[in-house]
């Protein structure tokens, strides 16, 4: 029989690692069921020899085994007690069976949660620099899909079990019956399964075909549905549609192909079967060694060969199509373990003078120079203005100062103590972030308020909601506060949804507060609106204000303006001001309309 290479054993060591036991318990039990099956089979010999009154014991030895077993217990070796005792192993079978079934579904249901908690955990703490580098559907396909698909390897692989073992009881009783018989038709079903290996492989080339399919659908539909507005709006729909069925056709063209080779050994196996069980009467008639219960049961064992044989090749079919999804599974959990976020640092947040930014200097994916020697301060209690064109490295200062990434070189000090030296979870609870794009769930408002933080109060939602400036918006909406507000808050306009996210932030109480671009797709309202907030807080609480709009950073206590990477200006925005040439004063009469 064809079986898996050394690579996919290795894979399949490796995915189950730590389920052999509950493996070779379903092993066990399998041989069992077959082994009580089997013997119930045989066991219709010497019943038919007591129905057609044929005189003497059956010549094969489990026949012999019986009889001797009953006069060892004292049983009469009749016909009633024979009924009986076939009835006690078809019992057990079926008992042996349920159990069977009963832990396979157990065993299966426990690996799928197991990987899917993990492979979502795993991704959860991944660090921030492997996960931008990732596409969204594949890894939701991984977690999703991959386990699910690995799970039916786990399965194949006990069906697989199940069928090999029984095949070979059936066969080691069969021999006991019929050993002629048998052996010609173990020889034919070992000449049938390696014409059709190369099945086996091709079965292995469509499921690599299959997964890569998969992913790059999923990719495709999860990133245009998060762009759907932009994919209408443009007029693409169509477009996209047609680049979604090519990966379409690669699927099915893969997956018919999957079910087409699997199909094959089956539909050949009837017809040459029923040939074979001609053949075996024949045999046996012309012979003169034809005995009708010999032949009935060598007949029933040779049909429940045949059918395990069926069962044992798709079976291998199916393990081989499933493996890639494990090898996958395999990778992308090794993946997300190296490069898992490490609660780093041993002391705690001690903010009271200033954070400090000492000759910072970042590179990454293929960005030579994101940020290049920075050094600026950030006192305690003071707002500070980054601004600059597109790409300049605003929003890689805020990374690094959200410790999402590790400078290059340099370092980020606070109150004098490095950053790498304080605990990473107290250093993301204490510098909050709300992001250009708000990022809310589909939940209520309390809830994306709340976001995952169980001890935050309704008392300090609704101080958060008014200290945002949203509380009156909340209060006019039918349900309040428990309001759902839809996919990616699809209810709430773009000046709602960054307010209710700024009152997200602030309702941890945050030491610093930085703000993305908060005001980039807001109305001049809407603009002041937020303003007003950054008004309010200031002093309260240390602010870093990331805006292309002047007016919205005009009263910073500082500002760096940043361009390739590095701080080509800084200073009070009032002595900036007071230079024209500056970048500061050029952008604000830029966007007064003075410079045509």
């Amino acid at each position: 029989m064809a079986v898996p290479g050394v690579g996919t054993m290795r894979i399949i060591r490796e995915a189950f690692r730590g389920y052999w036991p509950s493996i070779g318990l379903l092993t066990i039990l399998g041989i069992l069921g077959a082994a009580l099956d089997g013997l119930g089979i045989n066991a219709i010999i010497p019943l038919i020899s007591f129905l057609i009154g044929q005189t003497g014991l059956p010549t094969d030895g489990i026949s012999q085994a019986m009889a001797t077993a009953f006069g060892f217990f004292g049983v009469p070796f009749t016909f009633r007690y024979v009924v009986i005792f076939v009835g006690l192993l078809f019992l057990g079978r079926s008992v042996t069976l349920a159990v069977f079934t009963y832990v396979r579904g157990r065993v299966n249901a426990g690996y799928m949660a197991r990987e899917i908690g993990e492979l979502f955990r795993g991704t959860l703490l991944a660090t921030w620099p492997f996960m931008s580098r990732q596409k969204a559907g594949y890894v939701q396909n991984s977690i999703l899909w991959d386990a699910k698909r690995s799970t039916q390897l786990l399965d194949g692989i006990t069906q697989f079990i199940q069928s090999s073992t029984g095949a070979l009881i059936y066969l080691a009783i069969a021999i006991n019956i019929n050993a002629v018989v048998t052996l010609i038709m173990l020889v034919a079903g070992i000449i049938f399964l390696f014409i059709f290996r190369p099945l086996i492989q091709k079965t292995r080339i469509y499921a690599n075909d299959t997964s890569a399919a998969e992913k790059s659908l999923a990719h495709l539909i999860g990133e245009h549905l998060g762009g759907f507005k932009a994919v209408k709006a443009s007029g693409v729909a169509s477009r996209v549609a047609k680049k979604g069925e090519q990966y379409v056709t690669r699927l099915h063209d893969a997956y018919w192909k999957t079910i087409f080779v699997q199909s094959l050994g089956g539909v050949f196996l009837q017809p040459i079967s029923f040939i074979f069980v001609i053949g075996v009467f024949a045999y046996s008639y012309y012979t003169g060694s034809f005995n009708i219960a010999a032949f009935a049961a060598t007949l029933y064992l040779i049909q429940k060969i045949f059918v395990y044989f069926i069962s044992t090749q798709s079976s291998l079919h199916n393990v081989i199509q499933f493996v890639p999804f494990a090898e996958n599974i395999l990778r992308f959990k090794k993946d997300v373990a190296e490069n898992e976020e490490r609660e780093e640092g041993k002391k705690s947040f001690s903010f009271k003078k200033e954070i400090e930014f000492k000759d910072v200097s970042l590179s990454y994916r293929g960005r030579e120079h994101a940020l290049s020697h920075i050094s600026t301060k950030l006192p305690h209690g003071a707002m500070l203005a980054l601004v600059g064109p597109s790409g300049g490295g605003k929003t890689s200062f805020a990374d690094v100062l959200l410790r999402l990434f590790r400078p290059t070189s340099g370092s980020v000090l606070l109150d004098g103590v490095s950053a790498d030296d304080i605990k990473l979870s107290e250093w993301r609870r204490n510098i909050a972030y709300v992001a250009q794009d708000a990022f809310l769930t589909h939940d209520s408002i309390a809830d994306n308020i709340r976001f995952y933080d169980e001890s935050i109060s309704a008392k300090a939602i609704e101080q958060a909601a008014r200290a945002a400036h949203i509380y009156d918006d909340i209060m006019a909406l039918p349900e309040g506060f428990d309001t759902v507000v839809g996919d990616r808050g699809a209810t709430l306009s773009g000046g709602q949804r960054q307010r209710v996210a700024l009152a997200r932030a602030l309702a941890r109480k945050p030491a610093v507060l930085v703000l993305d671009e908060v005001t980039s797709s807001l109305d001049s309202e809407l603009e002041r609106e937020i303003q007003r907030v950054i008004d309010e807080l200031r002093g309260s609480i240390t602010l870093v204000v990331i805006a292309h709009r002047i007016s919205t950073v005009v009263n910073a206590d500082h500002m760096a303006v940043l361009e390739k990477g590095a701080v080509i200006e800084q200073g009070a925005p009032s002595k900036m001001l007071e230079d024209p040439t500056s970048y500061l004063s050029r952008m604000r009469a830029l966007q007064r309309g003075d410079i045509l």
